[in-house]
Order: C-alpha cells, then sequence, then structure tokens
C-alpha cells in the first residue's frame, strides 16, 4: 500500500495512464479492504478514468453505512447486460478442488440422496414459471439471465408468509424452494433467491441439502472410498455402506479424479465446507439484491462471534473487515470491476416524445 502511494502520484501526472491509476487503486483497496480514504480514493481514479460504472459501484459501498449520505440504490437488475461467467465468480468460494469433488459425488451418486416433491410439501402445482404472469416469476427470469445461470427449477410454497427465505431441494435437477413473503419485490427476497441459486450448485448441494449428520457420514465416506488408505480406516457402518454404493455407482473415470482430488490436499472438515457454501450464497445474494450491506448485515447476524463485533458503519467497516474474513472477501467482491460491470449500469433516460436518444446518460 506504501508503494502505492508513492506511485500514484508519478502515474497521474500522465494524462494517459489514468487506468494505471485506477489498477493501483484497487490493489490498495484489495491489500486494506474497509479503509474509507483507499474507497475514495479508487472512487476517484475511477472518474478520472471516465468509468462511471465502477465508480458507482464503489460509491455504493461507501454509501452503505454513511447515515448522512444514504445509501446508494443499485439500478434493477433488467437493466444489466450478461456477463458470462458471474455466476461462477460468485460462487467461487465453494468451487474448488473440494466443491469439484462434491459435485462429482452428487453427479456419480445423487440418487443415493435425492428426495422425492412429497418430502418437501411440494407438487408441481408450486412451480415458478419465468414469465410476466408475477413478481416472482418475472423476478426469477431476470435474476437467471443477469447471473446467466441454467435453469434452476423454483418452487414456492402457497402458504408463503413472513421474511423470504430459500432452500435446496435434492430433487433432480436440484431446485430452489423460496419460502415467505413474495408478493413485492423486495431487498430480501432477491437476497434470498440468490442464496438458494447458489446452494442448488452441483457442487453445493450435498453440504447444504442434507441434514449436517447425514452430510459428516457422507463426507466420511467419500473420504473411506477415495481418499489415502488412512482415511479409511476408522468409520462406522453407515459410512462403510455408503462408501460401497459409491465404488458401485461412480463411473471409474470419476472415481481417479475423486482420488485425485482426495490425494492432493487435505480435505476441509465440514464446518469448512458449509461455510464456504454459504459465502458463496452470500455473494450471489448480494449480486441479485444489490446491496453490500445488506449482505454484510446478514453475514454477522449469522457469525457465531456476532456479539463480538461492533455494528458495521463507516467507522467500524475497516476492522471488520481485519477481523471477519468475510466482509473483507463481500467487500472485495463489491468493488470487482467485474461484478461493477455486470450489475451497475444504470437506466439511460427516455428521450422526450418526438425526439430521438443520443444513447448518452449523465449518471452525476
Amino acid at each position: 500500500t506504501e508503494a502505492g502511494d508513492v506511485m500514484a502520484p508519478v502515474i497521474a501526472s500522465s494524462p494517459d495512464r489514468t487506468r494505471d491509476l485506477v489498477r493501483v487503486r484497487r490493489q490498495q483497496v484489495a491489500l486494506e479492504p474497509g479503509d474509507v480514504a483507499r474507497l475514495e480514493s479508487l472512487r476517484a481514479a475511477a472518474l478520472s478514468d471516465g468509468d462511471i460504472v465502477y465508480g458507482r459501484a464503489v460509491e455504493h459501498v461507501l454509501r452503505a453505512f454513511d447515515p448522512g449520505a444514504g445509501p446508494l440504490p443499485p439500478p434493477p437488475l433488467s437493466a444489466q447486460p450478461v456477463e458470462p461467467g458471474i455466476f461462477a465468480l460468485l460462487a467461487r468460494p465453494s468451487s474448488d478442488s473440494a466443491g469439484e469433488a462434491l459435485a462429482l459425488l452428487w453427479d456419480g451418486a445423487g440418487q443415493l440422496f435425492q428426495r422425492d416433491a412429497a418430502s418437501y410439501g411440494i407438487t408441481g402445482v408450486e412451480r415458478v414459471v419465468p414469465g410476466s404472469t408475477s413478481i416472482i416469476s418475472r423476478l426469477y427470469e431476470v435474476a437467471m439471465r443477469a447471473l446467466d445461470a441454467p435453469r434452476i427449477p423454483l418452487f414456492v410454497p402457497r402458504s408463503s408468509a413472513g421474511t423470504p427465505g430459500a432452500h435446496v431441494a435434492l430433487l433432480s435437477p436440484p431446485s430452489v424452494i423460496l419460502a415467505g413473503d413474495v408478493r413485492e419485490e423486495t431487498t430480501e427476497l432477491r437476497f434470498a433467491l440468490g442464496r438458494g441459486m447458489a446452494a442448488a450448485l452441483p457442487h453445493n448441494v450435498l453440504r447444504l441439502g442434507l441434514p449436517p449428520a447425514e452430510t459428516r457420514a457422507m463426507l466420511e465416506a467419500m473420504r473411506a472410498a477415495f481418499g489415502p488408505p488412512e482415511m479409511g480406516r476408522r468409520v462406522d457402518v453407515h459410512a462403510a455402506r455408503l462408501a460401497e454404493s459409491f465404488w458401485q455407482m461412480i463411473p471409474p473415470r470419476a472415481q481417479r479424479r475423486l482420488q485425485e482430488l482426495l490425494a492432493s490436499a487435505p480435505f476441509p472438515e465440514y464446518e469448512e465446507l458449509v461455510a464456504r457454501a454459504h459465502q458463496s450464497g452470500r455473494r450471489v445474494g448480494m449480486f441479485l439484491a444489490g446491496d453490500f450491506a445488506f449482505a454484510v448485515r446478514a453475514l454477522m447476524a449469522e457469525s457465531p462471534a456476532r456479539g463480538e463485533h461492533q455494528p458495521p458503519s463507516l467507522a467500524t467497516l475497516h476492522s471488520l473487515c481485519e477481523s471477519v474474513a468475510g466482509v473483507a472477501d463481500l467487500l472485495r467482491v463489491a468493488v470487482s470491476p467485474e461484478y461493477a460491470e455486470a450489475r451497475w449500469h444504470a437506466v439511460a433516460p427516455a428521450a422526450p416524445r418526438g425526439t430521438m436518444s443520443s444513447g448518452r446518460f449523465s449518471l452525476f
């Protein structure tokens, strides 16, 4: 960061190096997330480079906990361009080698864990069809387009009421059950939908769709079946039977890949696997909600150490980023150029009747 402070004035003296200045300031924010002065320098650099979209994304973070200026509302999802790969980028915390192993397990032996719709109390009637028939169907359609996501089935029980929340159903294909009030498009609804869609990804289905005891047994069986020999020496009868089923059902090529993945690095424990999946969900939820502050508050409300930290504010943001890795991660995502490009395009004002729009618009 100190080297960046030395470089920045030199770079800024060259009018043709504004983009390099943005890179320097972005790296400083990545190294010291939550530092308000660093964020302000990054926003100024983005605007000097003429990148209004990126400037808005950074300003949104700066104003997230500013009671004076108030939050900067996000532009509508429907106004955003399709950015291929944005869903994978947002879900990256859980798409590592462990995520690949769990996805291979689901693809090869998913029928061992699949449930029928009746076990979740849903029928085909509750399935949402993308389109314009309701608030949730329109949001569902726009969310899939903005994320460039595959078709993930969505079910909304008719008796839903209260704060929206989502969980994954182990159906074929994995589906999202969205409960709560869906009559109005709110930040809570968009955030919940994003979390549900992340949970339905192949590398997250088993760790978030099964009860904790079953997930732990599944992990033990996977280690016993495909891990180094010492991993399989102490397993209970249920895990041993499950491991035998894996050998019988998973194709040989996938088995070899699983062996490579489990031998290459220590496999995370249950708590870490679930934490990574939840962080992926918060990142996707933050994207759909367009609200960094909401995502941070949701994370802090779920944190076991929530009572040890002061509420998020401009004054505490830097210390929160230093002490809570998830907050720093959300901030880095929120000020990344990829996130900004996919989420912070504003709607051009309509041209007066009888005139033609120039295609240009002002945001400030």
